[in-house]
């Protein structure tokens, strides 16, 4: 495998010297950090709401979900030690004082005591799940009654367009239904030539 695939590779699952790097390239490649911020933006998050970010990577989102819920508190959950580190640096401060807590968990298995919240998220992590409608379904449980459920979807590889984008966003809000969410609809997040789909979903009542 040459080192490009390698590095490839790690986007999926960052570890090591290689996970380090991929986590500089979300941290700062245009697409990347849009689609979540803007996914962010969707929420309509209040300054007091509990918020939970799935497969947070670098930390990006967190930190603009920190400056808008300034007097709640923001949750982000990853696989990867490393993205973890990557976030702790990058939002050192809110996870000292409290405002921020990381775990280190599979999204697909949602850890009992994590809590509940009024809103979860994630970007570029739906594609790796085995189940999504399942896992979907899991998170559900920790949302409060009409919590929102976003999830964020743009293809990464260079050869992506538009069609490949509206086709996962198709698929993803035809999961939240089957997964119980409600009020279920999906908006179009335009980065360069080719969009950035978010799912959303309200949990039932």
């Amino acid at each position: 495998m040459s080192i490009q695939q390698r590095l490839v590779s790690q986007f999926g699952h960052p570890r090591g010297p290689l996970g380090w790097v991929a986590g500089r390239i979300m941290s700062k490649r245009t697409s990347n950090v849009d689609r979540t911020l803007a996914t962010i933006d969707l929420l309509d998050l209040s300054p007091t709401a509990g918020v939970l970010e799935l497969g947070h990577g670098p930390g990006v989102g967190l930190e603009r979900a920190l400056a808008v819920v300034v007097d709640g508190s923001v949750v982000g959950l990853e696989q990867s030690t490393t993205m973890r580190s990557m976030a702790a640096r990058r939002n050192r401060d809110a996870e000292r004082s409290g405002r921020l807590t990381l775990v280190t968990a599979d999204a697909q298995s949602p850890p009992p005591d994590i809590g509940q919240f009024d809103a979860i998220f994630s970007s570029n992590v739906w594609q790796f799940w085995s189940d999504p409608i399942e896992t979907l379904r899991r998170w559900q449980a920790h949302l409060t009654p009409g919590g929102t459920m976003a999830v964020t979807f743009r293809p990464p590889h260079p050869k992506a367009d538009e069609a490949e984008a509206l086709g996962a966003g198709e698929r993803i809000v035809d999961h939240l239904p089957q997964a119980g969410y409600h009020d279920v609809r999906l908006e179009r997040i335009q980065i360069g030539d080719v969009p950035a789909v978010c799912g959303i979903g309200v949990a039932a009542p």
